[in-house]
């Protein structure tokens, strides 16, 4: 997404919004600036040959949220300055764009989504990627759609909902393939009891991506459904059929299943235990997903990072979290089995082990990938914090048989002023191959401070 472009998105919202606070509702603007000195020691991710630098990061930025009876929306933009002392060559500015809202024309029946998002993510899961790197296997993507939808309720415990998405994706890599998708979707939703519920979901695709011979029709169908079996333990589950109907190439149209189930027990009201199984067919190229008013699979409140991470905001962030995969290599069947335990009390904390199986349906490859990991926050006082983020995953890559081992960990300390947050933290990736050109390690250090006027 050019620059020109984010400034015009901008100058529409900021105008938009503006007209909403001559309304009188609740509105907020909060510009701000962030800065950030770092040394990374590898950056790159070579094997050899390690290239160092300090890098410094400048990214002014304004907030604009706005809370009405007709719509919602929240806006946080700004320019993400890179600046490299030695590789001047690499200097990057990027636009950052999260932009959410919600108009409802017809309060409760009427609703219209609309978001654009802007992110750094891989482009291909196998190669390096690493916590707080900015350079390696990377590249800028973003994400726009439009989705207006109708919820109408028949009685109190049956609804009906429909509507149409937009997606148009770009990528700025020519690994990536920009698409424009379209999506009509209707779902029944019937609460049985207070605690059963049944949804009913069709789908039809169209996506339409740059290039033509991966252009396709898809439709899906399913039931879920969510069982309260105690005020402790809940269980999740769906299953549907699924057709791909190629338009530019022979062969390739299938028919198959998708299906998922998942269990969550609440130990105590800080502590739980949450496991689910899913097989689902997705496509790198395409980041669509559920339309606003559907029923979304239960395993996607499941955390399984697998080994892809997005850049936002200059935050490492599990792939999987945003819904995000590498951006080469089509439609895959995923197969994912996860188990986690998560903390929510003073030192909130999740441990999550996965198991991942990736196997593309258009070309020979197979990505699996076993691990563990984790998330904690730590307060340690009312306005100083640290975080910790760790991950360690043992992956093989079909044919070539390669394997890897992966480890990444980030420690963060953060002290929170009345406008400004200071931040000092290290991060740690590591690849061990059986392939020698594919291993590397990168340490990186780093002090920040955001203000928030």
């Amino acid at each position: 997404m050019s620059v020109s472009k984010g400034w015009a998105i901008l100058a529409v919202v900021t105008v938009f919004l503006g007209m909403c606070r001559e309304a009188g509702a609740g509105f907020s603007f909060r510009p701000g600036i962030a800065v950030r000195e770092e040394y990374n020691d590898n950056i790159f991710l070579t094997s050899t040959d390690k290239k160092s630098d300090f890098i410094t990061t400048v990214n002014p930025t304004i907030n604009l949220s706005y809370t009405g009876d007709t719509m919602n929306a929240y806006l946080d933009y700004g320019f993400r300055y890179l600046l490299y002392a030695g590789n001047t060559e690499d200097d990057k500015i990027y636009n950052n764009v999260n932009f959410q809202s919600t108009l409802r024309p017809v309060r409760d029946y009427v609703f219209i989504a609309v978001s654009d998002f802007f992110s750094r993510v891989p482009i291909d899961e196998r190669r390096q990627v690493g916590y707080e790197n900015n350079l390696a296997n990377l590249t800028n993507s973003n994400s726009f759609s439009v989705n207006p939808y109708v919820v109408y309720p028949i009685t109190p415990t049956l609804r009906v909902t429909g509507g149409y998405t937009y997606q148009n994706i770009w990528y700025e890599s020519k690994e990536g393939n920009d698409s424009q998708d379209h999506t009509a979707a209707f779902s029944i939703a019937k609460e049985l009891t207070s605690r059963i519920s049944l949804s009913l979901l069709y789908q039809y695709l169209f996506h339409r991506p740059i290039r033509e011979a991966d252009t396709y029709d898809r439709q899906n169908a399913g039931v879920s459904f969510t069982y309260g079996i105690t005020e402790k333990i809940r269980i999740d589950g769906s299953a549907g059929w699924v057709d791909f109907d190629y338009k530019n190439m022979e062969n390739r149209n299938f028919t198959a299943i998708n299906w998922d189930a998942s269990a969550r027990y609440q130990l105590s009201p800080a502590t739980s235990l949450r496991a689910g199984y899913s097989r689902n067919y997705n496509d790198t190229y395409s980041q669509t997903g559920l339309p606003q008013g559907s029923a979304p699979s239960p395993t996607q409140g499941i955390l399984y990072p697998g080994e892809s991470f997005v850049i936002i905001d200059g935050q490492a962030i599990p792939a999987s979290a945003v819904l995000l995969d590498s951006i080469n290599g089509g439609l895959y069947r995923s197969d994912s089995l996860s188990a986690a335990f998560a903390y929510t009390g003073k030192i909130p904390f999740t441990v999550t082990g996965f198991r991942n199986i990736n196997k593309y349906m258009n070309i020979s490859k197979e990505n699996r990938s076993t691990g563990v990991n984790l998330t904690a926050s730590i307060p340690l006082t009312s306005s100083f914090s640290a975080s910790l983020s760790a991950l360690y995953s043992r992956n093989k890559y079909l044919p070539e048989n390669e394997k890897v081992n992966r480890y990444g960990e980030r420690v963060a300390l953060e002290y929170a002023l009345k406008i400004a947050t200071l931040t000092i933290g290290y991060a740690f990736n590591r690849d061990d191959s059986n392939m020698d050109l594919s291993d590397y390690t990168n340490s990186i250090v780093w002090i920040g401070a955001r203000f928030l006027f």
